[in-house]
């Protein structure tokens, strides 16, 4: 019996399937009479392979291994989800998957990476009828091994038979033998065979009557489903979520929380429906582990646990953010939920932070009011790193007291840390924005502290040290250099170096009146501390005053122990590092053709060693110059270029800004720390090297001078004729695969550089994340990027200087025959008719030949390039379809500097999320590196801004996951005196 042809409630891909085993398996359901057993049986679609989760919390989470010829290994996370996770669950009996955790996320394996570019459709009983990539041939590391995380059905008892009849399904083990699952039917059926499990042959035969309707519910974990509370003092209907789990209670992160996960709760607690899901710790901070985040609900769930989550502990949360919930029966009637546009309410953080509205709620003619409120005895200090609102149509009120005060701490709409105090137990904060002006992005830090003198009259101070928490550094050879200790509830602990960098270090060099920030080391460079550690995963813009101005996830919540503990040298340390070299390991250069060129090798414990290419380029090579003296870096050389080593391998993923003087005061693994061989130690070229040849004077012959142009095996160097070509190692031939060169021409400063790219064939990918020519108008160092390119196309391009680089690069697998460029240095006076200096012409490869280009002013595919027309457009890739996943894309609009940049973006739609964390466009106002964000938008329409210079820079960002139809942009200059008026 069926419901007929369209009678479904379906889609292809719940397709249902059957799997008969070689060794006489069969499961049959009659409707009138038992049919015959097959006599043949059918192979499985594909070979079994055993699975299994390591790393989790139980048998049921954890980092996905496979076994296969005897081997254990990971699986990289490639093309790996929800439909790989399920089916992972299904094989070891774990119930539904309900995250499929990438990027290492139970941790990093050992051995083998076995399998890659897994492809299941999800319906499938084990791994190993899923499509995959070749073992031998994966492009991954250990840091992207897939996990899984399942509801753990498999841990818990079969369902409880009933009076009724029961159907039996059968779910096979690779030895062939049957394990017997009860499903529980609606109508009487007769069983008409008893199965043999003999482990040879099975059959099972149903016959019925009437139509038989199978039951789907969902299968609680072992022990049952998790006990959920709500914790306030208005009842058991309304308050602070809480679930009980490993025996304890813990909270759940207000990421993602909304209505349909608070009517979950609601429901589960038998509370009516839910009114309000309010977030920030509404009903105060809870305390213990953190157990959930980022939950999501479809809303016909009867547990929590049954919604998608990240697993449990997994967050990145501190109580500041624990979910509540209003439900319908809650016993008062006074509680008013709190605003969703979370335009303003009532703090009572100790510190925190508070943001703008998302941009798509900005209406009009808005007021937001935060009333801060701290404990009778504390006062409240706030500050604003930065401030710059449109002054005609936007401002802040600062009010001494709740919102009926009368006294007013003063009106601002822009300025640098402004600060201000107040001289009792709360403070208000009052946002007026008026008519037709769309807002700007804003951030405000507040913190109680204990009043050291009662003040009688309120008063507006730049913040002190004394306003946040103490800090000094411990270890250095003084005050100004050191390891990071931080003074927190009158005791000293150290913070952590995960992301830990010069933003960080600038922030408490500029704390301690130590001058800039000229290094951001970890793994306990200055010793480890001992104690606490109290921060972790510091955020800072760099602007901030005091460290704790900056985002973490709360106090003394980390992962880390105190070999990460963190470190910063200021420009104002006693010894200098600027002249104090001793304090730094030696380098020498060996293997070149001087003491500028050659193998890099660092002293340590007495004892010379290499250093491994991983993460290796231009920024550490031009420190390796800098400190031996040798000018600026011209070339990174990895893959032993000249020659392996011997020895130790002391350094592995250096991580230089390139403006450090010392390689010592790079960011590494540590010492001894790698996972490499003497045929990845990396090399260096300097400026000074003495096989680089002098500079050409004009009109001089170039024809003897060839050994640096180019040729089959050329990899950069400084090219100084007024004309001549390079191309790729091999050219024609397909190019290596991981090398970088780069090749820097640099003619008479009377003169500019044409650059035509008249053959580019590499691995075409959107965005170039792969293989790529890049090519910088100056120094690379110091210059902007003109583009990035892989496409087959022809590439003209102007310089604006006497300097240009290009820059090459290619990854670990795909290769193509490359490129070769003509160069062509011509006067000043001279220049392309109708463009910008920076102007790229990509002009499409001839039809039959190779398939044609995009060009990066615009266009369906188009992904960043320099623009320099006095008027034009660009979309977000594939606009108006959907823009793909993990892509970033800059668009620089450079145009004569007696203009200025109108930008419009009619259209906007990316993953809208309050802050815009995951999809987002961001506007500087010029330069992205050296210039201030106009804002960061995912959602909006009529969106329109005008630069104060003749550059504007937007970047497009795309996380892993949801995707929208994206965004067009449009743009016209103005000239400056029109601007102005």
């Amino acid at each position: 019996m069926h419901r007929g042809q369209a009678g479904h409630n379906c889609e292809h891909l719940e397709d249902t399937s059957v799997i008969c085993a070689c060794t006489g398996l069969s499961a049959t359901i009659a409707i009138t009479e038992p049919a015959a057993l097959p006599s043949t049986p059918m192979p499985l679609a594909g070979a079994w392979m055993e699975v299994r989760l390591l790393n989790g919390t139980a048998r049921c989470s954890g980092r996905v291994e496979v076994l296969i010829q005897g081997t254990w290994g990971t699986v990289c996370d490639d093309l790996w989800d929800l439909a790989e996770a399920a089916v992972v669950c299904r094989q070891l009996q774990c119930g539904q998957a309900v995250a499929a955790p990438t990027g290492a996320h139970f941790g990093a394996g050992s051995g083998k990476i076995l399998l890659d570019d897994m492809q299941c459709v999800g319906s499938e009983s084990h791994l190993g009828q899923c499509m995959h990539g070749d073992q031998a041939r994966h492009n991954c590391g250990h840091l992207e091994d897939a996990g899984v995380i399942c509801t753990g059905a498999g841990n818990s008892p079969g369902p409880t038979p009933s009076t009724e009849l029961e159907a039996v399904t059968s779910s096979y083990t690779p030895s062939g033998q049957a394990l017997l699952l009860a499903v529980p039917i609606t109508k009487p059926a007769l069983l008409l065979s008893t199965p043999s499990l003999t482990g040879d042959e099975l059959s099972a035969t149903i016959a019925t009557t009437e139509a038989v309707t199978l039951t789907s519910t969902p299968m609680s974990p072992a022990g049952g489903w998790a006990p959920v509370r709500l914790v306030s003092s208005h009842g058991r209907c309304a308050g602070r979520v809480e679930l009980f789990y490993q025996g304890v209670w813990g909270t759940i992160c207000d990421d993602l929380w909304d209505l349909p996960e608070a009517n979950i709760v609601c429901r589960q607690l038998e509370c009516g429906w839910a009114i309000s899901a309010p977030g920030e710790a509404h009903f105060g901070e809870g305390s213990g582990r953190i157990l959930l985040d980022n939950v999501h609900c479809r809303g016909d769930e009867q547990h929590l646990e049954e919604c998608s989550h990240v697993g449990w502990f997994s967050h990145n949360c501190a109580h500041g953010e624990d979910a509540s919930v209003i439900c319908s029966d809650a016993e008062y009637s006074t509680l008013t939920p709190p605003e969703k546009s979370r335009c303003g309410g009532i703090i009572t953080n100790s510190s925190g932070a508070i943001r703008n509205p998302p941009q798509n709620e900005m209406h009009d003619n808005i007021t937001c009011v935060w009333e801060i409120k701290a404990n009778a005895s504390d006062h409240i200090l706030l500050a604003f790193p930065h401030l710059d609102l449109d002054c005609t149509n936007e401002y802040f009120e600062i009010l001494d007291g709740p919102p009926s005060s009368t006294k007013s701490l003063g009106k601002i709409c822009s300025g640098f840390r402004p600060t201000y105090v107040s001289s009792s137990s709360s403070m208000t904060l009052v946002y007026f924005r008026s008519f037709n002006n769309l807002g700007k992005n804003f951030i405000a830090y507040y913190y109680s502290a204990t009043k050291a003198i009662p003040t009688a009259t309120p008063r507006t101070v730049t913040a002190r040290a004394g306003d946040w928490p103490e800090l000094r550094l411990v270890g250095g050879s003084g005050r100004c250099s050191g390891r990071v200790e931080i003074l927190h509830q009158g005791t000293w602990g150290t913070v952590c170096d995960d992301l830990w960098d010069l933003n960080e270090a600038e922030v408490v060099c500029r704390q301690l009146g130590c001058g800039r920030g000229m290094s951001a080391l970890g793994k306990a460079h200055f010793g480890p501390g001992s104690g606490d550690i109290f921060l972790d995963n510091l955020q800072c813009a760099g602007v901030e005053r005091y460290l704790g101005q900056c985002a973490h996830p709360g106090w003394s919540e980390h992962n880390c122990g105190h070999h990460e503990d963190a470190s910063v040298i200021c420009s104002d340390a006693e010894e200098s590092p600027a002249t104090s070299p001793e304090d730094w390991p030696e380098l020498r250069l060996m293997g070149g053709s001087g003491r500028c060129s050659g193998r890099v090798e660092i002293l340590h414990q007495g004892a010379w060693g290499t250093v491994c290419d991983d993460l290796w380029d231009l920024n550490e090579a031009e420190v390796v110059c800098r400190q031996l003296g040798c000018g600026q870096a011209v070339s990174s050389p990895g893959e032993a270029h000249f020659g392996p080593g011997s020895g130790d391998i002391f350094l592995d993923n250096l991580q230089c800004s390139g403006v450090e003087h010392y390689l010592g005061q790079c960011a590494h693994s540590g010492w001894s720390e790698h996972n490499c061989g003497h045929h990845e130690d990396a090399g260096v070229i300097c400026s000074d090297a003495e096989d680089l040849p002098p500079p050409t004077p004009p009109g001089s012959s170039t024809a003897s001078q060839d050994h640096i142009k180019g040729g089959s095996n050329s990899c950069g160097g400084v090219i100084s004729r007024l004309s001549g070509s390079f191309f790729s190692p091999q050219y024609p031939e397909n190019y290596p695969t991981d090398i970088q060169c780069v090749w820097e021409i640099h003619v008479d400063t009377k003169f500019r550089i044409e650059l035509i790219i008249p053959s580019l064939k590499l691995e075409d990918t959107l965005g170039c994340p792969y293989d790529s020519v890049e090519i910088f108008d100056g120094p690379r160092i110091a210059s902007l990027s003109m583009g990035k390119f892989c496409a087959p196309a022809t590439v003209i391009l102007f310089s604006s200087s006497h300097i240009m680089t290009v820059v090459f690069r290619s990854d670990s697998m795909i290769t193509n025959t490359g490129f070769y460029a003509l160069f062509n240095a011509i006067p000043r006076g001279e220049r392309q008719s109708g463009a910008g200096d920076w102007a790229p012409v990509v002009t499409p490869a001839p039809p039959g030949t190779i398939p044609p280009a995009p060009i990066p002013q615009g266009g369906s595919n188009s992904c960043g390039g320099v623009i320099s027309s006095l008027s034009g457009s660009f979309s977000s890739p594939c606009y108006p379809a959907n823009y793909p996943t993990d892509v970033e894309c800059v668009w620089v609009i450079h145009v004569a500097e007696k203009f200025h940049i109108e930008l419009m973006i009619p259209s906007l739609k990316l993953e809208d999320i309050y802050g815009c964390p995951y999809d987002f466009i961001e506007l500087f106002d010029g330069p992205q590196a050296a210039s201030l964000s106009m804002g960061r938008f995912c959602a909006g329409a009529e969106l329109t801004f005008l630069s104060s210079s003749n550059i504007m820079t937007a970047v497009f960002r795309s996380d892993a996951m949801i995707t929208n139809t994206g965004f067009y942009a449009l743009y016209n200059t103005v000239q400056q005196d029109e601007s102005e008026s």
